[in-house]
Formats: structure tokens, sequence, C-alpha cells
């Protein structure tokens, strides 16, 4: 118990902050699903069957490993189970509240004779955020997308005004 404390303040403060922050996500996420209907958790993860864009501003690609990270490292020192929707749901919320853009996966995979397999993941960008590679075998039932008021207001701006994003 000492050596990750001793770690944890070996971290730079900013880390530190966001370690916690992940900490304290998770065990709300946790809490969440425990008590409220799935439905109504689902109905805050966004935009049902939406997505967001493959590209991520530069700038945000430190910020998304380093909530990538946090969530990971909080998660396998939680004193409860972190499941994959546990951390997707907290990434995503960790995101959010920095302004970026992200889309959480819900999939299946089915395979005869084993049962049937759940998962979640979360994609900011390019970047996988949380369920990385076990993702494979997947088919995507639901999708939600979480965009920042930053990237929804160009997204409904070249919608409306199409000639502007040509240059025209």
């Amino acid at each position: 118990m000492a050596r990750p404390i001793a770690r944890l303040l070996a971290l730079p403060r900013a880390d530190r902050m966001m370690l916690l922050e992940a900490a304290a996500y998770l065990a709300c996420m946790r809490i969440a699903l425990t008590l409220l209907p799935f439905r109504v958790l689902m109905k805050a993860c966004g935009q049902y069957l939406g997505e967001t864009s493959i590209s991520l501003p530069q700038e945000h690609a430190p910020i998304v490993q380093r909530v990538a990270w946090s969530v990971t490292a909080a998660g396998r020192y939680a004193p409860w189970k972190s499941t994959c929707l546990i951390e997707a749901l907290t990434a995503q919320r960790l995101l959010r509240r920095r302004n970026i853009s992200s889309t959480l996966y819900l999939g299946v995979r089915l395979r005869h004779p084993d049962p049937m397999m759940a998962h979640a993941w979360l994609r900011s960008g390019s970047h996988l955020v949380t369920g990385g590679e076990p993702r494979k075998g997947f088919t995507v039932l639901a999708k939600f997308s979480q965009h920042t008021t930053l990237s929804c207001r160009a997204t409904c701006n070249s919608l409306d005004n199409p000639n502007e994003s040509k240059g025209e």
C-alpha cells in the first residue's frame, strides 16, 4: 500500500490531480451504474448513433493520452472491479470537462460455444482512449457521440454555410 502512495506523491502535481479526478469519476460511475436504470445513464452519454470526427486538433492529443493513462491507472487501484463501461464513461466525462469530443461504443461478441460477451470503449479522434485492442471481433450495437461546444459550433456553421467551408 505504501508503494502506490509513494508513486502517487512522486508524480507531477497536474498528473496527481488528474489521477484523483479520474478516481472520483470512477467511483461516481460505479455508483451510477448500480443505482440508475441503464436507459437513464445512456441519455447522458450523448447523441445516440452519433459519431465524432476521426480528426482531432493536434493540441488535444496529449490531453487525450493523459486522460487514458489516468483512467487506466485509477482503475487499477480502485477497491472495486473497474469494468470497461465504467472506464469508458469516466474517460468520456473527463474529456467533456476539457472540451474534447468523443464517441462511446457498446459492442457484443457472439462466439459459439462461448457465452455472449459485451464490451465498451471510447474513441476521441483516432485515439482509443479506453477499451483498446479487446474491441476487435465485437459488433457495435450502440454508439453515443459527445460533441463539445467548440467542435459542434464549427460543424453546425459548416452545415449552415456550406460555401464557407469550401473557401467561397
